[in-house]
């Protein structure tokens, strides 16, 4: 608990910083079973602060639910676990053209997270990078739809694809 109140303590600051120019505030939803790629989901809320024209920060508030299986040596089969996490990141996107309707990005940060299944057969915490590529689509002046293409690297990493939407002020 100290880890995540330590995060959170480092993150919020950064939002505060955040408080000049183009801003966003947005959800991002990623049903695993829908990509086919992970039986995860991750849902979060998102806050946006374009640094420059080719620099954003991003702060997340987020929800990782998935069914963890694991085998069962005494009985000789696999069990399934219900694990949950609250996380929070924090992200630098960099946009790799000006400012237009499509932009794509690189996306790269840190992630925390407490919960998990308490601590029976996995930990309860988690941290570690999020690497990956990102694509934004401006909707009209307030409104833009991202697609990103994370990489959650712990001690193992999983790729989950995100969609979301931000209204940017």
């Amino acid at each position: 608990m100290k880890k995540f109140l330590l995060s959170l303590l480092l993150v919020l600051p950064l939002c505060g910083f955040a408080q000049k120019g183009m801003r966003g505030i947005g959800v991002s939803l990623s049903p695993g079973e829908f990509f086919e790629v992970d039986d995860a989901t991750i849902c979060c809320l998102n806050y946006q602060k374009h640094l420059s024209d080719r620099a954003r920060l991003s702060c997340s508030l987020g929800y990782f639910g998935t069914d963890y299986s694991y085998y069962e040596y005494l009985s000789g089969g696999y069990e399934y676990i219900n694990v949950e996490y609250c996380l929070i990141a924090a992200e630098i996107h960099c946009f790799f053209n000006q400012p237009r309707r499509l932009r794509p990005y690189a996306i790269g940060g840190l992630f925390f997270g407490v919960g998990g299944d308490g601590g029976e057969y996995l930990p309860a915490e988690i941290s570690g990078v999020k690497l990956g590529l990102g694509l934004t689509y401006r909707l009209g002046y307030h409104w833009a739809m991202n697609l990103e293409v994370p990489l959650y690297w712990m001690e193992t990493s999983s790729l989950l694809p995100t969609l979301g939407l931000t209204y940017t002020f």
